[in-house]
């Protein structure tokens, strides 16, 4: 059929760059009727079945899961439908990768980010998502929140106990179910006897960061949420605040600037007396 083509086209008078565009064509043509029948059917255009079979079925699931998440009036209740259930299934497959499951996770999809946190906990490798997670943790939906925390309880080494308060913003103090779902995150903790703790992150938070930390902190009135407070004003207590002080001043080490000092006569009595 494609040297037919390319026969009539030459006996029409076409130019000699119209028939080389026409006979590159020609050879792909032919070329994908051999592989076609050398590959096994469907080889050649079948998807992966994490972004094809996968990705459609976890839509359609979706699909009737939306109406039903927004009528929910806690996350648990997700639990009980039965496709969110099939969805977190599907997720928790061992022929679909722990990278996919976070995609779905972190995503922005609310009810598939849910269905991916649900999913990572039943996950055998679920450790390797925690880095992202609490990362991820203040971006994350409010329902999507409560799987995130139920998560943290089935890692080991789990977290620590307060790494995702550290992410805490003003809006959470004034919202009933988060502080239900801190409340309820902070008793499982308790009951595992696990220690008071923010962990590294926290030195890196601001003083005004720090300060919504434990106002959110004192919303819960729970032991380790007072806890958590006394350890936060322990580590103020000892946090200078370097990039304030250097705004208007510096920092003087005994081994540079020293002898460049000048002290007034009239301070030294006072300051000896220190």
């Amino acid at each position: 059929m494609a040297l037919v083509l390319l026969a009539v086209a030459y006996a029409a008078g076409w130019g000699l760059g119209a028939l080389v565009v026409l006979g590159i064509g020609a050879f792909w043509y032919l070329l994908r009727r051999v592989l076609g029948q050398l590959l096994p059917a469907g080889t050649a255009s079948a998807e992966p079945p994490e972004r094809g079979a996968l990705t459609s079925r976890l839509h359609e699931l979706d699909s009737v899961i939306q109406p039903t998440a927004g009528a929910t009036a806690h996350p648990r209740e997700l639990s009980d439908v039965p496709e969110f259930t099939q969805a977190v299934g599907l997720l928790q497959d061992a022929g679909v990768s722990i990278e996919t499951v976070k995609q779905y996770a972190l995503g922005d999809n609310f009810v598939l980010s849910c269905v991916g946190l649900a999913a990572l906990s039943g996950r055998p490798e679920r450790g390797e998502a925690l880095g992202d997670v609490t990362a991820s943790f203040e971006g994350l939906t409010p329902w999507a929140m409560y799987f995130a925390l139920q998560y943290f309880l089935t890692v080991e080494p789990r977290p620590p106990v307060g790494a995702p308060m550290i992410g805490a913003q003003e809006w959470w103090c004034e919202t009933t179910f988060i502080r239900s779902f801190f409340r309820d995150y902070l008793s499982q903790r308790e009951r595992l006897g696990d220690a008071p703790d923010f962990g590294p992150a926290f030195q890196v938070k601001s003083l005004e960061s720090q300060s919504v930390i434990k106002a959110f902190l004192e919303r819960l009135d729970h032991p380790l949420a007072t806890a958590l407070i006394e350890q936060l004003d322990m580590l103020r207590r000892g946090h200078v605040d370097r990039a304030f002080l250097t705004s208007f001043g510096r920092f003087w080490s005994e081994e540079n600037g020293l002898d460049t000092l000048v002290e007034p006569e009239s301070w030294r009595e006072a300051a000896e007396s220190c």
